[in-house]
């Protein structure tokens, strides 16, 4: 039996579905770093999945005012307005404290287009709060 299968890498760059045959895929196979589809006995492309973990900047933002990095010290509401405020929280510090927790990969951490557009989420919050 044949089924339509979406190839994505990343979360941002899909490839039209492609017919493949339907084979059992075992967890092992899917946590590899590489997964080979096959077709018959030909591979038809092998395809490196990724493990690095990416949220918006909106997101990262997003969950430092929940609350979801306390842990990490970062405060929560309106203690977070305040330390942006006081510059004792920014761009470069919420990269950190994502990666360090697990919702960034370390690829972030020298990513200038990310951290200014976490910058630019910033000020947009403490303008509307």
């Amino acid at each position: 039996m044949k089924q339509a299968v979406n190839i994505c890498l990343g979360a941002l760059i899909c490839i039209a579905p492609i017919s493949i045959a339907a084979s059992p895929i075992t967890a092992g196979e899917l946590n590899s770093p590489h997964q080979h589809l096959e077709f018959g006995n030909s591979r038809l492309m092998t395809i490196a999945l990724r493990n690095a973990k990416a949220i918006t900047p909106y997101n990262l933002v997003s969950q430092a005012y929940q609350g979801n990095f306390k842990a990490a010290g970062i405060p929560s509401s309106g203690g977070f307005i305040a330390a942006i405020r006081a510059n004792r929280v920014d761009a470069d510090t919420l990269v950190q404290v994502g990666v360090a927790m697990g919702r960034l990969d370390a690829s972030y951490l020298d990513n200038e287009s990310y951290k200014n557009a976490v910058e630019n989420v910033l000020d947009n919050t403490i303008n509307t709060n």
